[in-house]
């Protein structure tokens, strides 16, 4: 590391261990991440509550409506049962008809079924003489100046409702204008709030009434009464709801529920019911035991969890921070011997790779000592005539052999670091002519086809290291050809943005796939010396070459059809251009 790099980093360093405004973004980037979770999550769990309260007050309401549908059954079906009858007939036969409907059981919140029958002032006479047949007590009832009375005739259960016997729509309003209503209109309707005189509590009620016009006939009304809170406690049972409702009709209370305390009243919602002639207007209120159920602390961990991050992330900076100052500190006090062993390192370095390319330099003059000297024995008539010694000669002479072409495989790798830095602009096509040149007499003797590239891509790199490359790559094609087919290598040139990539294509035997990984390194063979020659460098020297220029190599192989060897060099300047092949015997 130089002198200003280091100061550098010193700097950054030095830097680091402060507090800047990026780790206050941070900081303030994640407490507007946790406000916006604690927000949205409350937001969210809110609209939750609002749609959970919103659907339970629409069932509670849903509810009402539905058991009104059914009472309206009740009704028409007594209006069938009177409409095939005369009006004498069907009121002495309602107590058995009102049993068959089990309204207690079969309609909940209902005080009972009844008749009521239309009489004109001028034929009282005549109604009171046939009512008194069925009823000897019977009496309509109170006194009123209405020309028309309306009383009930009929009821069931009549030990219930025994008090309204003989009771005269016409003598109140609301009874009267729903009797009316019903009348005109012959359809089913209900009065406005009343209070039923059988009610001992003497709560709000209503009666509902169903018109029956028959030829011949009085005119009748199906009708039965309500009192509210029964009504209510049938259909929707107080301990199975946690909404409390109170029911008006234009103003008047049909029943009230609310705590007089207030208590429940966050969240609360009216809705507007036609209902047969009337508008009730519900009020629906969140009960304490809704909020409780529906309560939540998620939005509160998220907050306390997010400051806790934030706090989090403030002490851990402030830690790096302290802990960076105490390593620059170290760093400092290391500094200097980590310089001295670099230096020592890069001394035994240099020393070592002088020494081992002097060594095989200084070897090889006594290899070639020796074979001279093997070589002149040889010749000797005492050896060519003992074939043992001939045969151990040879042998001699091969390892000599051997050991000369170790030697300068190791000076070329020695080489390739040392001449990495000497680069400079090469035609790929004169470093392959020059290659095939050196290699001209084993071209020939092996009968191998070389395709070349047609085009002229140029690369920074030396001349004399890449036509190595090329040469080695070509020689292991020839060693490895394929035994039942010609040798063929065709060599291809691709620009690829900066780099130049060159692929060396051979019709030979190929690499077993678990050994394509370990092709590149040194002394790795397929086959051994005695099958095929040499001292297991060249793909290591290539390797070497490449990779000393920024390059990379690689091979793609199917055993028994062939390999592909792939390098890419940096591209010089004016490099361009992809391959083709053209062919060369």
């Amino acid at each position: 590391m130089t002198g200003n790099s280091h100061s550098e980093v010193r700097a950054q360093l030095e830097q680091s261990g402060s507090l800047h405004w990026y780790h206050w973004l941070v900081v303030g980037l994640s407490l507007v991440i946790t406000l916006t979770a604690w927000h949205f999550t409350v937001t969210e769990h809110q609209q939750r509550v609002d749609e959970l309260f919103e659907r339970q007050t629409s069932q509670l309401v849903e509810r009402v409506e539905e058991r009104m549908e059914k009472y309206e059954e009740a009704l028409w079906a007594g209006v069938s049962h009177l409409s095939v009858l005369e009006a004498e007939t069907g009121q002495r036969t309602w107590p058995r008809f009102a049993g068959t409907l089990r309204i207690e059981e079969r309609y909940p919140g209902i005080n009972g079924i009844g008749i009521i029958e239309e009489v004109e002032r001028k034929k009282l006479e005549g109604f009171l003489q046939r009512q008194r047949s069925i009823r000897s007590d019977f009496k309509p009832y109170p006194d009123h100046s209405e020309p028309v009375l309306y009383p009930i005739v009929s009821i069931e259960p009549l030990e219930a409702n025994l008090k309204a016997l003989g009771l005269d729509m016409a003598h109140e309003k609301n009874r009267h204008t729903a009797a009316l209503r019903a009348k005109s209109t012959n359809s089913v309707q209900i009065t406005g709030p009343i209070v039923l005189v059988q009610d001992s509590s003497q709560t709000p009620g209503f009666l509902f009434f169903a018109p029956l016009k028959s030829e011949g006939e009085p005119f009748r009304f199906v009708y039965a009464p309500f009192v509210m809170k029964k009504l209510l406690e049938g259909t929707l049972r107080r301990e199975a709801r946690q909404v409390a409702v109170k029911i008006t009709d234009q103003g008047e209370i049909l029943y009230n529920e609310f705590d007089p305390s207030g208590e429940g009243t966050k969240l609360q919602r009216t809705v507007k019911l036609p209902l047969y002639g009337r508008v009730w207007e519900f009020e629906l209120r969140a009960e304490p035991s809704f909020l409780k159920s529906t309560a939540t602390s998620q939005p509160k961990t998220i907050l306390y969890g997010g400051l806790l991050i934030d706090a989090l992330l403030i002490l851990l900076f402030l830690s790096i921070s302290r802990a960076n100052k105490r390593a620059l500190t170290y760093a400092d006090s290391m500094n200097e011997q980590l310089l001295e062993k670099n230096e020592s390192l890069a001394r035994i370095n240099d020393e070592l790779t002088h020494f081992t390319w002097a060594a095989s330099h200084d070897l090889k003059e006594p290899i070639r000592t020796t074979k001279t000297c093997l070589q002149l024995l040889s010749l000797s008539p005492e050896f060519e005539q003992d074939e043992d010694n001939a045969t151990l000669l040879f042998e001699c002479r091969q390892s000599m052999e051997r050991m000369d072409r170790l030697l300068s495989g190791l000076g070329e790798l020695l080489l390739v670091q040392k001449n990495s830095d000497l680069k400079q602009s090469v035609l790929v096509t004169e470093a392959l002519d020059e290659a095939l040149k050196n290699m001209a007499p084993t071209i020939e003797e092996s009968k191998i086809k070389i395709l070349k590239p047609d085009n002229s891509l140029q690369v920074l790199a030396g001349k004399a290291q890449l036509s190595r490359v090329l040469q080695n790559l070509i020689l292991n094609a020839i060693k490895y050809r394929h035994p039942q087919r010609p040798p063929e290598v065709q060599i291809s040139v691709f620009q690829e943005e900066d780099e130049v990539r060159i692929e060396v294509a051979d019709n030979g035997e190929g690499i077993p796939e678990d050994f394509q990984e370990r092709i590149f390194q040194p002394f790795k063979r397929l086959k051994t010396r005695s099958e095929v020659p040499g001292t297991g460098l060249g793909l290591t020297l290539c390797s070497k070459v490449v990779e000393s220029y920024g390059g990379r190599i690689s091979v793609r192989s199917v055993h028994g059809e062939g390999s592909v060897f792939s390098f890419t060099l940096p591209a010089a300047p004016e490099g361009q251009g992809s391959g083709k092949a053209s062919g060369l015997d």
